[in-house]
């Protein structure tokens, strides 16, 4: 058997047990702008549709949310002065009639403490142990208001209202190959397991503070958005603006 059979019978695993988990994953392959890893993707999705039958609506509607956010995030809006607000209705019509749907299905948002595994804390088998523990959020609708940041790819701060009754703050970026920012944050989560595994570490409270990164395909992708927190643009500038 190929490398590729054996890293199909995986994935095709994965997205039985933890197909939340999984389908943010592999939707930016299932968009991909190269035809061979968008059809290996899509013949993997169409097995997993035929081996679970209640998995088909689930992935419709995943693949049909992502093709609403790539809207959402290629859509230029004409504004005089940035950072300015617009309608959702305005961005992406559809996206409400999607999500307001009464079949539409529960899909998770897409945050770092939904899509983080927790590994088992000692050695030895652990059948029962639950990589994602605690309730996840499903996203119930999108904020009618949308805002567009100055910066140079214009992206669009959009909020979910999920199952919990929280409200999540995600930015829907345009022009930007996020899949190098989605390894970084899987290696910082690696960083912080080893800062936890050191007494010394745990005592400084030492840990680096991670955010979710889905890419939805090559040039688009969403980031969690991290609440009381200053770019280093700004604080470069006013730190130059001060020494003048």
């Amino acid at each position: 058997m190929d490398v590729f059979h054996h890293l199909e019978v995986i994935v095709l695993k994965l997205l039985k047990y933890f197909p939340q988990q999984a389908l943010w994953m592999m939707i930016a392959i299932s968009k991909s702008t190269y035809s061979e890893r968008q059809m290996r993707c899509k013949g993997i999705l169409d097995k997993a549709m035929s081996q679970i039958p209640e998995m088909e609506k689930l992935i419709e509607d995943v693949v049909n949310l992502t093709d609403k956010l790539l809207e959402v995030c290629n859509k230029k809006v004409d504004a005089q002065r940035l950072p300015a607000v617009v309608t959702m209705d305005k961005v992406c019509r559809s996206l409400a009639r999607l999500t307001n749907a009464n079949d539409f299905s529960c899909i998770m948002v897409p945050i770092q403490s939904s899509l983080t595994v927790t590994l088992p804390m000692s050695k030895g088998s652990h059948q029962d142990h639950n990589p994602f523990p605690g309730e996840l959020p499903y996203i119930i609708k999108f904020n009618e208001k949308v805002e567009v940041l100055a910066s140079l790819q214009k992206p669009k701060k959009i909020s979910i209202l999920a199952s919990d009754g929280k409200s999540y703050t995600m930015l829907c970026k345009p022009e930007d190959d996020l899949r190098k920012d989605n390894r970084l944050m899987e290696f910082n989560t690696i960083v912080n397991k080893c800062l936890r595994n050191d007494a010394e570490c745990r005592q400084r409270q030492l840990y680096i503070r991670t955010y979710s990164v889905v890419p939805l395909n090559e040039k688009c992708g969403l980031l969690e958005w991290v609440h009381n927190t200053s770019g280093l643009r700004l604080i470069l500038n006013k730190t130059y603006q001060l020494s003048q």
